[in-house]
């Protein structure tokens, strides 16, 4: 859950990374097992990630740099009684094309093709069982492998964002969203 919003497919990169950018997270709580009653009829676990609600005094940012993305966190006030914050963050692998990105998804998509051949028999007849056909264990197979032939490029990013406005002591309304999405031509 991205607060309170059921993600159905919380990755990026056929898993590698996570949908949730760390810059923009508050809490994140992993219930394995028993979970109270509120998460419904879930099987097994329930990740409940929160999102930042934003700086109420004054505006920051905090900018990332990695190997294979970069990103930015922008939050401040809204008046007196209200906070927005807004992250994003993209890769920039196309920029690199990386060698052993490219070893990796040849390997992922690569197809192994094989091919079967009898041995010839040797003088005599000797391999060959009844009806003159090879016997079990006289043949060879040949294994070659093709490796995909696209250029592997890939990307993704996320955006972020949450808006919260106090209507009383007691009664607070937010807004967030979550916006992403990944490009492997």
């Amino acid at each position: 859950l991205l607060d309170g919003v059921v993600v159905y497919n919380p990755s990026h990169l056929f898993g590698f990374f996570s949908t949730f950018n760390p810059d923009a997270l508050k809490n994140v709580l992993l219930m394995k097992g028993t979970f109270p009653a509120r998460y419904g009829d879930r099987l097994s676990s329930v990740l409940d990630v929160t999102n930042l609600d934003g700086n109420r005094n004054d505006f920051s940012l905090k900018t990332s740099l990695d190997l294979i993305s970069a990103g930015a966190t922008l939050e401040g006030p809204v008046g007196e009684s209200g906070s927005w914050m807004i992250s994003g963050r993209r890769t920039y692998q196309e920029v690199l094309n990386s060698p052993l990105f490219d070893h990796i998804v040849d390997d992922m998509f690569s197809t192994r093709t094989g091919t079967f051949s009898a041995s010839p028999a040797p003088p005599g007849g000797g391999s060959r069982g009844a009806f003159g056909a090879p016997r079990f264990g006289s043949g060879r197979f040949n294994f070659g492998t093709t490796t995909s032939s696209f250029d592997q490029t890939y990307n993704f990013y996320d955006l972020n964002f949450k808006a919260n406005w106090d209507a009383s002591r007691a009664d607070v309304f937010s807004l967030s969203g979550y916006l992403g999405k990944d490009v492997l031509d």
